[in-house]
């Protein structure tokens, strides 16, 4: 038998015949000592929509089917399905089909009736090459991990929280060589897509029907890999009318990706609906980027109204000064007194730079590493890990006196 420790392997069979799935069931049972899960769709028609819910690690496909040739489903499939490693079942005068279906991309073939020793073989080739061709970022089990998921947050837009959240993923996962993901939040003007030039097949729609029994093959699937090493759960587009999640699912989702990604970011819409809140319930911290601007400075000061309100502790919130050096702006030490907070950090002012990174979809800190912008993210990923290693050290740091927003404000 092959021993299996990861998590249930979840196996799709297609298949016309209900003896297919017999015969598969009692072999799987034979071959394997750990745990799966075998799906059965009987449809063909079907196939792709279950697939495309289940994201399976396996999918066997019976030659028998009617109306398709299994090498025509293998095609259609692995637009839908590209990671899942596909195994075709055929009779032993048929083998010429599954020559064809190796072509469009099945990893090999087993003849009927199904032997157990001769599908313990195919699975551990399958399972050994699927851990070298893992992605990176991601684990293949959770491990028990305990990541931190910070919120950056704006009272509107163009204050450069998503560049500052962007930039920050990618110093992260630089200098931790940590898992990172980075999720985009912002359901009116989603943005990440576009600043990391990904063009990817699936958006937080996708993990709802699974957020509750996340894995790595789900992860990995869903989540958009970028070349500088992080990965991002993208928004769905844009749309006239608003797009909302029910607030158990926000929790699941944010406490879901912690189990795999030592940072998760979240780049949140400016309008602080249901959702958003139960995004910044969630975090751990908040980055509230702040332009030295008196209408902005004005819109930040509701914005804390409302993280009061709802009791969010002082050390959870940091406000980081964006282009505090632009001409005409606002003194530091004006700002922090009209918002009753320090300023954790500053970031320069570099509009056209910052402007023409977002325009070619390459972050700055990947296309102008040595800029003073580039600098100052990375320096601000040392402090984020400062702070965070310090909350670690201290965990009630984090839950100490409330702010006194609302007193400051009443006066």
């Amino acid at each position: 038998m092959m021993p299996y420790t990861g998590p249930p392997l979840r196996i799709l069979l297609i298949s016309s015949h209900e003896e297919c799935r017999d015969t598969l069931q009692q072999a799987l049972a034979e071959a394997m000592t750990g745990q799966f899960q075998l799906f059965w769709v009987s449809l063909p028609e079907v196939a792709e929509k279950r697939a495309r819910e289940l994201l399976p690690r396996i999918i066997f496909i019976d030659d028998a089917l009617i109306g398709y040739s299994a090498s025509r489903i293998v095609r259609r499939l692995r637009q839908q399905v590209p990671k899942a490693a596909y195994i075709i079942v055929v009779n032993p005068s048929n083998t010429r089909e599954a020559q064809r279906a190796i072509l469009e991309g099945a990893r090999a073939f087993l003849l009927k009736p199904v032997d157990s020793q001769e599908l313990v073989e195919t699975l551990e080739q399958i399972l050994a090459s699927a851990d070298v061709d893992e992605e990176p970022g991601t684990e293949r089990t959770p491990h028990k991990r305990k990541g931190k998921a910070i919120v950056f947050a704006a009272p509107k837009g163009g204050t450069g929280h998503t560049t500052l959240a962007i930039n920050t993923a990618i110093c992260m996962y630089r200098q931790t060589k940590e898992p990172v993901a980075l999720v985009d939040a912002d359901f009116f003007s989603p943005a990440v897509d576009l600043a990391l030039n990904l063009h990817a097949q699936y958006t937080i729609q996708d993990v709802l029907p699974r957020v509750s029994h996340l894995d790595h093959d789900i992860v990995s699937t869903i989540l958009a890999s970028h070349t500088s090493g992080i990965h991002a759960l993208l928004a769905p587009p844009p749309r006239l009318s608003h797009y909302s999640i029910p607030v158990p699912q926000i929790q699941e989702i944010v406490a879901g990706l912690k189990e795999f990604f030592a940072w998760e970011f979240i780049d949140l819409q400016s309008f602080l609906d249901e959702t958003a809140i139960a995004f910044l319930d969630s975090a751990d911290s908040i980055i509230l980027t702040v332009l030295p601007e008196l209408t902005n400075l004005r819109n930040v000061r509701l914005m804390l109204d409302v993280f009061a309100q709802r009791g969010y502790s002082k050390g959870k919130i940091r406000l980081v000064l964006n282009r505090w050096d632009m001409r005409g702006a606002i003194p530091a030490k004006e700002i922090e007194k009209y918002l009753h907070m320090e300023i954790a950090f500053r970031i320069p002012d570099d509009q056209p730079l910052a402007t023409y990174s977002n325009n070619r979809g390459i972050p700055l800190v990947v296309s102008h590493p040595k800029s003073a912008l580039g600098k100052a993210f990375r320096d601000f990923v040392l402090y984020l890990k400062e702070q965070c290693a310090r909350i670690q050290e201290n965990p009630d740091e984090t839950m100490a006196q409330k702010p006194s927003f609302l007193t400051f404000w009443r006066e």
